[in-house]
């Protein structure tokens, strides 16, 4: 490429290329003489309908899968015990889950040229509530153990 070639960079302002200064545009490098910044420009519109298009289609896809009963949702939310109650931790992970991702999705299509970074705090509450999830499950694991069998080892060891 030559000074007169335009670069298109991810839609990231970027040195070097092409010899200018900046160039934003639609994540290829497109030569003026190869048809110029119109081909890079309606490359990106169909590339983005296209992604558009694809998670449409596995939204609708998943969900007539879950309306056919395909995916099971039967018993997603309640606890695997005797009582077979509704589980709280299962509640606030899939909420806080459902949240982070509507959070991250939103901030991506605010300013699609670049992937943003997830704020400390939101992350902190994520895998605060992973922690309480993955706890919950390892108490109830553990309630499976008869009582004062961690006794016996540690008196039967000396």
């Amino acid at each position: 490429m030559n000074k007169n070639s335009v670069a298109f960079v991810l839609g990231l302002w970027h040195k070097g290329i092409a010899g200018t200064e900046g160039s934003r545009g639609s994540g290829l490098l497109v030569d003026c003489r190869e048809g110029g910044p119109l081909v890079g420009a309606a490359l990106v519109t169909f590339l983005r309908y296209e992604v558009w298009c694809l998670m449409g289609a596995f939204f609708v896809l998943i969900g007539y899968q879950i309306l056919t009963g395909r995916i099971i949702m039967r018993g997603l939310l309640l606890a695997k015990d005797s009582r077979g109650c509704v589980s709280p931790a299962r509640i606030q992970l899939l909420v806080l889950t459902l949240t982070s991702a509507f959070y991250y999705l939103v901030s991506v299509m605010d300013d699609p040229n670049r992937l943003p970074e997830m704020p400390r705090q939101l992350l902190l509450v994520l895998g605060g509530s992973n922690l309480f999830y993955v706890g919950s499950k390892a108490r109830r694991l553990l309630s499976w153990l008869p009582h004062g069998e961690g006794q016996k080892q540690k008196e039967g060891g000396k």
